[in-house]
């Protein structure tokens, strides 16, 4: 008897060990298009993407999709991670991933790694730390995993904002060459009289 009830603990404090470094599958953000280029929380009150982890170390998955009317090679997204830090709500060693495919793609080891960016890359802004990267659109639909480990003594919460970005065409690219060009060769010219 004394046995089961050993095996029954062991098998029980196992399980909420994995239970505390278990990967969590958020709400979808939802879609980004030409009439709606952000998604979470905004000055006027827009889709608020809080999300709370209260203890531990912690991986949670969000998804979101890109309607395509964006997927014709002139635009990007920026995802951004922001959160309140101090004693009462912190996490650190913070890191992020941005994956195509769907969520069972990422589960199924079929997603594609797009950005990876960790506590190495993170702002500070006031209160709050900022952790972003951009990548361009190429598919309809991605996986943002957001992972760490809960130091503040009351949890932490965090914020996920996806916005679009242009990418700029080839032509402003020469043009911007061309600028560039000029410049040095009035300096060069400068310099010979």
């Amino acid at each position: 008897m004394k046995l089961k009830t050993t095996v029954a603990a062991v098998v029980l404090g196992l399980g909420f060990a994995a239970a505390a470094n278990a990967q969590v599958l958020g709400d979808s953000l939802g879609t980004l298009s030409s009439t709606n280029t952000f998604l979470g929380p905004t000055a006027t009150g827009g889709q608020a993407n809080n999300f709370y982890t209260a203890s531990g170390n912690f991986a949670n998955i969000h998804t979101f999709t890109v309607g395509d009317d964006l997927l014709n090679g002139s635009y990007g997204a920026e995802v951004g991670f922001s959160w309140v830090f101090g004693a009462m709500y912190d996490i650190g060693s913070v890191y992020a991933q941005v994956y195509t495919g769907t969520y069972l793609d990422y589960v199924t080891g079929n997603a594609t790694l797009v950005s990876s960016f960790n506590h190495n890359d993170i702002q500070i802004l006031g209160d709050t730390k900022v952790l972003e990267s951009t990548f361009a659109l190429t598919q309809s639909e991605y996986v943002l995993v957001l992972g760490g480990t809960v130091s503040g003594w009351n949890g932490g919460f965090y914020n996920i904002g996806v916005g679009v970005t242009a990418v700029p065409e080839p032509e402003a690219y020469a043009m911007m060459l061309a600028g560039l060009g000029m410049v040095g060769a009035m300096v060069r010219r400068r310099r010979k009289s």
